[in-house]
């Protein structure tokens, strides 16, 4: 991702987030990938998400914690920030990521359960013991947006669902070409840009209908179904 569409990113967040941010919800900003730390300007794009007010939480398999010095930079005593390193031997071989003693950085060293999208398929999974999702990562915005009418609002749900312990922290992503898709991946359905409107985004999830490229709505019951559109 370019610096000019990360900015955009930025902006774009800002606006479909305002509803959440207003209605309590803390105003963080997810860096995942592939790998986010390997960004040759990710330092850079760490100090944006700070300079605009938010909260970065970035997904690291951990493997920069053996260099000090952006060690050091990243977890900058006062800086406000989560780390969540993953790695499962399963998916990420090698050696174990180093250890830090920070509270702002947890460990998850076995996954429980993964969309079967991006990582291979459900046999696969069931092989290494993981659970295959009930339903698609979209569901929970794309069913927010039909019953409110609206992005900002359909977040807000989701948001707020979070804060109570429920579903609904991850979705929606923006690609790092800039476009924002419905779910956690980037197979996900493109529902618009970050140039696009807040009511164009919208009518994407609106008229999404039947997408299951990643199988799941194969699993939903009808009123779920009907929660989405299908």
């Amino acid at each position: 991702m370019t610096i000019k569409t990360f900015a955009k990113v930025l902006a774009f967040t800002a606006a479909a987030e305002q509803l959440s941010w207003s209605m309590g919800y803390p105003r963080l900003l997810l860096m995942s990938g592939g790998e986010c730390t390997d960004h040759p300007e990710f330092l850079t794009l760490l100090g944006m998400v700070e300079q605009a007010g938010m909260v970065p939480m970035i997904l690291t398999h951990g493997g920069w914690l053996t260099d000090k010095a952006m060690t050091s930079e990243v977890l900058r005593p006062g800086r406000k920030l989560l780390v969540q390193v993953t790695h499962d031997p399963r998916f990420y071989p090698g050696a174990p990521p180093a250890r830090v003693d920070d509270p702002r950085v947890c460990y998850i060293e076995q996954l429980s359960a993964l969309l079967p999208i991006g990582r291979g398929k459900r046999e696969t999974q069931a092989k290494k013991g993981l659970r295959t999702l009930s339903a698609p990562g979209s569901f929970n915005l794309r069913s927010a947006v039909r019953a409110t009418g609206s992005f900002e609002a359909g977040l807000a749900m989701i948001r707020m669902r979070a804060v109570a312990g429920k579903a609904g922290h991850c979705t929606p992503s923006i690609s790092h070409t800039g476009e924002v898709v419905v779910g956690e991946s980037r197979a996900c359905m493109r529902v618009g840009t970050v140039d696009s409107t807040m009511q164009e985004i919208t009518d994407g999830i609106l008229r999404m209908g039947s997408c299951n490229r990643c199988g799941l709505e194969d699993n939903l019951n009808s009123a779920q179904r009907a929660a989405v559109g299908i």
